[in-house]
């Protein structure tokens, strides 16, 4: 929101601070507090001015960072099938730019779409499932990547294509 300058001037008007020194004796003291009272209504101007850039800064931001859920049904590959549903986040972070994230296993798919999200995150659970399978074989898996394989496994099963 833009304010027109003589509206800014109204405002200080209604707002202007009291002098800092309320009693002058002297022409130096009023001279100080003549310049007291300008800093003040310069700062105050200067904040003003602050809040109006801040306003339009949000106002550009509103609408972005939402926050929906996507209900996935298939990883769209002939080797792997989901056993159940996966709710999955989508988070809007830009005009393009989604990421479809499974929290549970902190995997994460990104898009200029939400389609493009989605399918990168598919690809990526494949991904890290078969990397999983293939390094329980050789190593000892961590707590996080245990707890990983463990969800995974629960979740797809290998067909026979």
């Amino acid at each position: 929101m833009k304010r027109d300058p003589n509206q800014i001037q109204i405002e200080f008007e209604q707002i202007r601070p009291e002098p800092i020194l309320s009693h002058p004796s002297t022409s130096a003291q009023s001279g100080v507090t003549t310049q007291l009272y300008m800093e003040q209504y310069l700062s105050q101007v200067d904040l003003i001015k602050r809040i109006d850039a801040l306003e339009n800064e949000m106002k550009k931001l509103e609408g972005f960072f939402a926050v929906n859920t996507a209900v996935i049904n298939t990883l769209g590959n002939p080797r792997w099938e989901l056993r159940q549903p996966l709710s999955i986040s989508v988070e809007q972070r830009g005009v393009e730019d989604f990421v479809a994230c499974l929290y549970d296993v902190d995997l994460y798919g990104y898009g200029d779409t939400v389609p493009e999200a989605l399918n990168d995150l598919k690809i990526a659970v494949i991904n890290q499932f078969e990397y999983l399978i293939g390094q329980d074989r050789k190593i000892q898996l961590g707590k996080p990547l245990k707890r990983q394989l463990q969800f995974l496994r629960n979740i797809l099963v290998k067909t026979d294509a």
